[in-house]
C-alpha cells in the first residue's frame, strides 16, 4: 500500500503538532523523568526538521527569540538539553556552508 503524498505545507503544519505534543509531555507532571528527557530530545529533533521545512519552503527558520518563547515555561534541565541540540546542529550547518 503505497504512502499517501503530502505536501509541504502539510507537513509543516504536522511537525507543529508533534512540536505541540513534546511541549505538552514536558508539562506534565505525571510524566517521569527519564521520559521527559526522551520527550525533550525529541522536541529538538522535530524543532530541526521544521527549521529545514521553512527553509525549503522558502521561509526563515525559527528565530532564537520565537524558539526561547516556546521553550519559556519548559524546565531549564530539558530546556537545556533542546537548546544544546538545536544550536550546535544549526553550528554545523553554519560551519558546513563556509566550507
Amino acid at each position: 500500500m503505497p504512502r499517501k503524498q503530502r505536501s509541504l505545507t502539510e507537513l509543516i503544519e504536522i511537525t507543529w503538532q508533534e512540536i505541540d505534543r513534546c511541549l505538552k509531555k514536558l508539562e506534565d507532571d505525571n510524566v517521569r523523568d527519564k521520559h521527559k528527557i526522551l520527550w525533550s530530545q525529541n522536541l529538538a529533533s522535530f524543532v530541526n526538521r521544521l527549521d529545514k521545512m521553512l527553509t525549503k519552503a522558502g521561509l526563515k527558520k525559527l528565530d532564537e527569540e520565537s524558539l526561547s518563547k516556546m521553550l519559556e515555561k519548559i524546565p531549564k534541565r530539558y530546556r537545556d538539553i533542546i537548546v544544546k541540540r538545536v544550536f550546535s546542529k544549526r553550528a554545523k550547518e553554519r560551519r558546513n556552508k563556509k566550507a
